[in-house]
């Protein structure tokens, strides 16, 4: 099916996190549909570096990720 983008009256900056392609690519489409910005990132030291120098709004993450642990981006 085709989706068309909605207007989100107040884009937000979202940020998605998972050793998972297929799964993060999918949500960043969801996302983007919505109306938001969406970068995803499937590897969390990239992520990280990525965070030092970009603001996000929302960030999902992985929380079973293997290097660094989910929880270390918390």
């Amino acid at each position: 099916p085709t989706f068309t983008a909605l207007p989100a009256m107040n884009p937000a900056r979202i940020l998605i996190i998972d050793d998972d392609t297929m799964l993060g690519e999918q949500l960043r489409s969801l996302v983007m549909v919505l109306g938001h910005k969406a970068t995803f990132c499937g590897d969390a030291q990239k992520a990280l570096a990525l965070l030092e120098e970009t603001p996000f709004d929302v960030i999902f993450a992985d929380y079973w990720m293997p290097v660094p642990p989910g929880p270390n981006l918390y």
